[in-house]
């Protein structure tokens, strides 16, 4: 056997034990009360950068290797509005489950129902400007499992607020269409920590080139008292690829000091930082007695 033929014959080898040695695990999420699927709900093993994001009908599949976890691993399965649920891998081992979980008691402040002043204030980057890459989505053939990846800013707001708009500039989408998911954060050590929100906040970018992109937030009521800062950040939920060869999604972003975006590969896994200023920001009802 030549050596070009051995060589082939162990790529093959070990190439056919890897894929042997996945495991898949799937399942379906729903209300513990409805039954009712609940959709793009996030599936992440702990303190790993492995997950992946449920379909509109609750339904996931994902393949990791047996090495990759041990027993402090375990799957979190989360979504907005929900308390979260640590499932072992071994159950998902077994097969298809159907996965409940329970709504979750969520609290933001209310805005008292008396005559308050207040004014409209923006807070975050408002330039449009693009002097560093900040692309979040590239898939060179369209088939690796992104999905549930983050990328966000932190954004300073006054103590006592009711957010009425959400707004990001985007470079280029290069796909035909995004579906993210809006969350806000409180932030701890410059970083993005518990989830403040109670309403699944979705937003869909269609195939667009250097525009804003306004998200209304009156409906959902989100009043923060007590918070100097907030972090926000889109989720990577579903995309459509469209014929377009360049698969990438960019927002604008520009070297800034004392500022950073902040990112994390999947739900379960850990958030980094780099320095820069993205251009999201918050139009708010900013009250004073």
């Amino acid at each position: 056997m030549t050596k070009t033929l051995f060589k082939s014959f162990i790529f093959l080898l070990l190439t056919s034990f890897s894929l042997k040695a996945q495991v898949k695990i799937q399942g379906q999420i729903v209300d513990s009360v409805s039954k009712a699927a609940i959709p793009f709900a996030t599936i992440g093993v702990k303190n790993r950068i492995i997950g992946t994001v449920a379909d509109s009908t609750g339904r996931f599949q994902l393949s990791i290797s047996p090495d990759s976890i041990g027993p402090g691993n375990p799957v979190i399965v989360s979504c907005v509005g929900y308390k979260s649920a640590e499932i072992g891998v071994q159950r998902l081992k077994d097969g298809h489950q159907l996965i409940a979980l329970a709504i979750a008691n969520t609290y933001l402040g209310q805005v008292a129902v008396k005559p308050l002043k207040f004014k409209v204030k923006t807070f975050g980057r408002t330039g449009s400007s693009a002097f560093m890459s900040t692309k979040m989505i590239s898939e060179h053939n369209h088939t690796s499992d992104e999905l549930g990846k983050e990328i966000g800013t932190v954004i300073g707001i006054d103590k006592n607020c009711r957010l009425t708009a959400f707004n990001m500039h985007v470079i280029f989408n290069h796909f035909d269409n995004v579906k993210f998911r809006l969350n806000i954060y409180s932030v701890k050590n410059g970083l993005a920590d518990t989830l403040l929100i109670k309403d699944n906040i979705l937003l869909d970018v269609g195939h667009v080139r250097q525009k804003w992109i306004h998200v209304d937030l009156t409906k959902y009521q989100i009043y923060l008292e007590g918070y100097k800062e907030v972090a926000v950040a889109i989720q990577w939920l579903k995309s459509t690829a469209g014929n377009n060869p360049q698969k990438s999604f960019n927002i604008a972003a520009v070297p800034a000091l004392g500022h950073h975006i902040l990112f994390r590969d999947k739900s379960q896994s850990t958030w980094l930082k780099v320095g820069g200023n993205l251009s999201m920001n918050f139009t708010a009802d900013v009250y004073k007695d």
